[in-house]
């Protein structure tokens, strides 16, 4: 079975916050700096 992992740069920026996703599972992963922590709240 082939998955696929998918990298979204949410600014834009490779060092600032990314989401990340699995083809063929039920999962999500979310890398946020600390430096990025507000904008979560948002």
């Amino acid at each position: 079975m082939d998955k696929t992992v998918t990298t979204y740069l949410i600014n834009g920026d490779p060092n600032g916050t990314q989401c990340t996703f699995v083809s063929n599972k039920i999962c999500q992963m979310f890398v946020v700096p600390r430096s990025n922590l507000a904008y979560l709240n948002t």
